[in-house]
């Protein structure tokens, strides 16, 4: 035997129901496909497709493994289709622009269209209607051989669906000034809990977008983002922690700030990878880490008009925005402090009975230790709670991430 595989019965579509259940609870508006094992990678999509017994498994060189093959682009566009996400694909760009539209065709075409009728062979008649496609990962924006091939890439994958909005890789002013009038977004991969950096390139970016004509139209997609994405040793272990599920919260809190320019943002990663993953599994069950109650507190209560948030006590990161009819308001607070805070929340904008309710992601022993982890022994050490509100005054738990709803009728 060569490779053997055991399939639970109550799988769904291949995947495992609690994989499929955790991820739909955190609500992550889009799912990326691909990045380092595509460039340098080199991975092909054509031979992940079809029969799964079939497949050849390849080295998967950046992550120092023999990759099994067995999740190809029908198993991660239904893994979407499971959770509500939509699907982005990270394109190889040492695949070539043709093999880029016959993977839009696949993916996007009729059943009368040459790979669109392979996608129906392999089981999956309806069109998959992948809207982002990037194409490339982490290539340098001034690459002579990415700047004059990636127009090509634009025009070739448009002509198979119109619809489909273009991602770069890495950007710069040259990038913009030869494909920006193709391109639907340019994407930085931030990697630093320094969020200074992370602000003054939004800026940049931002400027960089307007100062190039007719680029109006570009946004900022960050297809990758964390504390870190190379370190090891310890480090990967700071994954696991309360403490970078606060980081987390206060880049969310970044994102939020500068949402009239960003549209996408893809934390790195999703599930196990050394321990960056929001979840972890082993065959016999799921772990939620801590970042994994920071994405689900911050998609639940998010709402779409950003609000001004003046006086708000000092050691706090805090943002807050509201909904579009002004009924509903969400304040998101990071308190990164070893003590708790007591805040208490007013709008100017409201007038009338208004209520609240607040809750935070933290430590349930309220140990006041940055460093606290869920584990199989404890799975819900750090969790999602709700917090007593005593004459509209909160107390915000020492190192925690809260939101504070606020809901009135007028």
């Amino acid at each position: 035997m060569d490779k053997v595989s055991l399939m639970p019965i109550d799988n769904l579509l291949g995947w495992r129901p609690d994989v499929v259940a955790a991820v739909k609870e955190a609500h992550p508006a889009v799912l990326r496909w691909g990045g380092s094992v595509c460039d340098p990678g080199g991975y092909r999509w054509k031979n992940g497709i079809g029969d799964r017994d079939s497949r050849v498994p390849f080295p998967n060189k950046v992550w120092g493994r023999i990759d099994s093959n067995d999740v190809g682009i029908d198993e991660f566009c239904r893994f979407c289709e499971l959770t509500g996400a939509q699907p982005l694909i990270c394109l190889s760009f040492s695949d070539g622009a043709q093999n880029a539209a016959d993977l839009v065709e696949y993916c996007n075409g009729t059943t009368d269209s040459s790979w669109g009728s392979k996608r129906a062979e392999n089981g999956h008649r309806a069109p998959y209607q992948v809207k982002f496609w990037q194409i490339g990962n982490e290539i340098g924006g001034d690459d002579p051989a990415y700047l004059n091939a990636i127009t090509d890439f634009c025009r070739k994958m448009k002509q198979v669906d119109p619809s489909v909005l273009c991602l770069c890789s890495f950007p710069s002013e040259k990038l913009l000034e030869r494909a920006g009038e193709e391109i639907a977004f340019i994407c930085p991969h931030h990697y630093t809990p320094d969020f200074a950096i992370c602000d003054q390139d939004f800026l940049n970016l931002g400027r960089m977008i307007r100062g190039t004509p007719g680029c109006n139209h570009v946004k900022i997609a960050v297809t990758e983002w964390n504390i870190s994405g190379g370190a090891w040793g310890l480090l990967r272990g700071k994954f696991l922690t309360l403490e970078t599920a606060l980081l987390n919260a206060r880049y969310l809190n970044l994102l939020m700030k500068h949402s009239d320019k960003v549209e996408i943002a893809c934390r790195s990663n999703l599930a196990n990878s050394f321990g960056s993953g929001i979840i972890e599994t082993i065959p016999s069950g799921l772990l939620k880490r801590p970042s994994y109650y920071v994405m689900k507190l911050y998609a639940e209560h998010v709402k779409p008009v950003p609000l001004q948030v003046e006086k708000a006590p000092e050691g706090l990161d805090t943002i807050a925005c509201a909904s579009d009819d002004g009924k509903a308001i969400a304040v998101f607070i990071v308190n990164s402090k070893g003590e708790p805070m007591e805040v208490s929340p007013t709008a100017a904008a409201i007038s009338g009975e208004a209520n609240l309710k607040a809750l935070a992601v933290c430590d349930s022993l309220d140990a006041r230790q940055p460093d606290v982890m869920n584990h199989w022994s404890a799975p819900k050490r750090v969790d999602l709670v709700e917090l007593p509100l005593v004459q509209r005054m909160v107390k915000l738990p020492a190192y925690s991430a809260s939101v504070i709803e606020i809901e009135t009728s007028k």
